[in-house]
């Protein structure tokens, strides 16, 4: 999953000449739901999970995280037109922790983190 970026080459052999396109970006969104608004990444997380939106339409993105037990761990609201954002998971225990990004227009992205 993530971001492949690619370029065609383009050879005319009668007249030797090749050419680069521009470079374009694909989004792989493998083993996410179609549905989801972001991917987020490493998973396990040692040090920074990054989350990063699959579109700029969001004023704002607040995001909570959870321990196993329920218990909110961290929650803060994050620029939604900025399309990727670094969260520390340096002070963290090891575990299994949930991520909720809740999206200014009501949809809401619910993500299991593994962290080393």
């Amino acid at each position: 999953y993530g971001k492949l970026y690619y370029r065609v080459l383009a050879i005319d052999e009668q007249n030797g000449i090749r050419q680069y396109s521009d470079v374009s970006e694909l989004m792989l969104r493998y083993n996410y739901d179609d549905d989801a608004n972001a991917m987020i990444y490493p998973n396990p997380v040692n040090a920074d999970l990054t989350i990063e939106l699959f579109d700029n339409q969001y004023q704002e993105v607040e995001v909570q995280l959870y321990a196993p037990t329920g218990r909110l761990v961290k929650t803060y609201p994050i620029d939604g037109t900025q399309k990727r954002h670094q969260l520390s998971f340096d002070n963290l225990s090891a575990g299994t922790y949930f991520l909720r990004l809740i999206y200014d227009n009501g949809d809401v992205d619910t993500f299991k983190v593994f962290k080393n």
